[in-house]
C-alpha cells in the first residue's frame, strides 16, 4: 500500500495517471545498509473512502509521530477533509534484488 496525500488530490499527477492506467511499476528501496530493493508490477486501486483513509492516516500518524495529540496534525487533518487517498497495489510480479555489501 502506498499512501498519498495532497491539498488537491484530484489534480495530483500520480492520481490522474493511475485513473487512466491502473497497471503500474513500483520500486521499494531500503536506505539502510545493507541496501535492499524490491521492484514489481501490479494493479493500482485508488481508495478515497474516508471510512478507510482516516484509520490508515491515524496508523501512519502514530507510527511516525508517536501520539495523536502531536502539534503537527497534517495527515489526520487532510484525511478528515477528504484530501487524502490511499493507493493499494495488487502485485502481479515482484523481483527482489540482491543485497549489496561493502
Amino acid at each position: 500500500m502506498i499512501d498519498i496525500e495532497a491539498s488537491e488530490v484530484q489534480a495530483s499527477k500520480k492520481i490522474n495517471y493511475i485513473r487512466k492506467r491502473a497497471i503500474i511499476y513500483f520500486s521499494i528501496d531500503d536506505g539502510n545498509f545493507p541496501y535492499r530493493e524490491v521492484k514489481g508490477k501490479g494493479f493500482a486501486i485508488i481508495v478515497d473512502d474516508s471510512s478507510r483513509t482516516i484509520p490508515e492516516a491515524e496508523k501512519i500518524y502514530m507510527k511516525y509521530l508517536g501520539a495523536l495529540d502531536n502539534p503537527i496534525p497534517m495527515i489526520l487533518d487532510n484525511a478528515q477533509k477528504g484530501n487524502h487517498v490511499i493507493i493499494e497495489i495488487d502485485p502481479k510480479f515482484i523481483c527482489g534484488l540482491p543485497t549489496f555489501h561493502k
